[in-house]
């Protein structure tokens, strides 16, 4: 026997489709006009690595929620500011492509990626 013609003439999928979009978008609203829904920011910040005493640091992307060392969206450099002269790797393009969405460099971060004439314009201050 066909689905809809156990049914009425009307087909089961598409009201089972019809009902679950009703729901989502009833939970979405309600969720919107409860507010549990935060704004998540992604921050470029140091994560510390490395021995006591010798840190150095990975530039990462990650939710400003996250702990300092927690988890991360991407690696975006490194920073050794415990050599002479000290070392600062960055990926430009993808600190570039992070800041283009929104993401905002911590004090530190910024002062660092001041270092870099092709950052300067991107972050903005002089250093």
């Amino acid at each position: 026997m066909a689905s809809g013609a156990a049914h009425g003439g009307h087909d089961v999928s598409a009201q089972r489709q019809q009902k679950l979009a009703k729901t989502i978008f009833g939970i979405i609203i309600y969720v919107r006009l409860c507010g549990f829904i935060e704004a998540t920011m992604v921050k470029i910040r140091l994560a510390r690595f490395g021995k006591k005493k010798q840190a150095s640091y990975r530039i990462v992307a990650s939710d400003s929620r996250a702990k300092r060392d927690g988890r991360f969206l991407e690696v975006l450099g490194f920073y050794n500011p415990k050599a002479d002269p000290f070392v600062l790797n960055l990926k430009k393009d993808r600190i570039k492509y992070w800041l283009s969405v929104g993401a905002k460099p911590t004090d530190t971060v910024a002062r660092l990626l001041r270092h870099d004439e092709e950052l300067k314009d991107v972050v903005g201050g002089a250093s």
